[in-house]
């Protein structure tokens, strides 16, 4: 029984251990945000490539057009989406965002 209750208590420790590392917060409202987040800038990163693609197709000085503006909208596109998700996290239950991340990472 005792090697049992120890083999939980290391299986436990690990997950909390690779948790912290991975979102640096034991929180699961701020896991969730910072899994929206990623999810928002990799939406952003690949409209900006789409874009640039475009660009490159129509000749070089609209390439370089695109490049200052596709970088400045990048960024603040990034800044809205990680202040929409801080808004969306905060206003979760520690509950609501238990159940997001569960739904999140078993596909349930």
């Amino acid at each position: 029984m005792k090697k049992i209750i120890k083999a939980l208590l290391v299986v436990l420790v690990l997950v909390l251990a690779v948790t912290l590392v991975r979102y640096r917060t034991l929180s699961p409202c701020g896991m969730l945000k910072k899994e929206w987040v990623k999810d928002a800038r990799k939406g952003v990163e690949s409209a900006a490539e789409r874009a640039r693609d475009a660009a490159e197709d129509m000749g070089g000085r609209a390439e370089e057009i695109a490049d200052d503006v596709g970088d400045a909208v990048e960024e603040s596109a990034k800044e809205v989406a990680e202040a929409l998700a801080e808004t969306l996290a905060e206003e979760k239950s520690f509950g609501e965002c238990v159940a997001e991340l569960w739904k999140r990472n078993t596909g349930g």
